[in-house]
């Protein structure tokens, strides 16, 4: 799978290329100082509507600028895919309007790549319908279940994996977790593909605990987080008895 790290980086300047080399990287909307930088250094880009940031904060975007943000760079060959506009814990009609305003005007100069988002609080129809629609579905945490790895969210997670894969446990399309690049996480769900800002907004922390420069504990943290990979199929039973190991041949 591959692992996405999350900006802004913060720090030097100089330090980025350095850090995203090689990786590939989640630029969000709101913060997007690092993009020209990854698009030159980084061997993959997906960007990051930053619906997160507006449901926390309370701002209401103007999801045109959004797309005509995208367009910008959208042929460029190491931009992979954006985050179709997204409310976090919106309803369904809420989040159908959006993916129409996508497919009406992300197509100049060329139709960009978009991934739907679907949230833990919508119904597995919908599910189903993004499974079997679009060649990739990101998983978002809302509701009742609005933090990756807490409580009763793992329960919730089985049932969609169960929605997701065919009879022999393998996706039905591609999946992306947000939020979601915790060992954990990773390690139990065939997910192609997971992001997290913990690599840039650890780093400082861990430099401290080894003695070393922020740039250096970020690449710790990254080394740390891409140790993990998903594994090939879905098997509930093994994961609900904790055999994690078989799901990793």
């Amino acid at each position: 799978m591959k692992h996405y790290h999350g900006t802004p980086l913060g720090g030097k300047r100089f330090d980025g290329p350095a850090f995203v080399r090689g990786r590939f990287v989640l630029i969000p909307w709101k913060r997007p100082e690092d993009l020209e930088m990854s698009l030159c250094n980084a061997r993959g880009v997906i960007v990051d509507n930053s619906a997160f940031s507006f449901w926390t904060n309370g701002e209401q975007p103007n999801w045109n600028d959004y797309i005509k943000w995208c367009a910008g760079f959208a042929r460029h060959p190491r931009f992979e895919w954006a985050l179709i506009p997204d409310v976090i814990d919106g309803s369904e009609k809420d989040n159908a309007d959006l993916i129409s305003l996508w497919d009406k005007k992300a197509y100049h100069p060329i139709r960009i790549e978009g991934c739907p988002v679907w949230h833990l609080h919508e119904s597995f129809a919908r599910l189903e319908m993004y499974r079997d629609r679009y060649p990739r579905v990101a998983i978002g945490s809302s509701g009742q279940w609005p933090t990756p790895g807490v409580g009763d969210w793992w329960n919730r997670m089985n049932d969609v994996f169960d929605v997701l894969c065919d009879e022999d446990g393998f996706p039905r399309t591609k999946v992306h977790g947000l939020r979601m690049l915790n060992s954990k996480i990773v390690t139990t769900y065939p997910f192609a593909s997971c992001d997290s800002t913990n690599a840039a907004q650890n780093g400082p922390r861990t430099a401290d605990q080894i003695n070393t420069d922020d740039l250096w504990g970020k690449m710790v943290n990254c080394e740390r987080i891409e140790m993990f990979q998903s594994p090939a199929k879905w098997n509930r039973k093994a994961v609900e008895q904790g055999f994690l190991f078989e799901l990793r041949a």
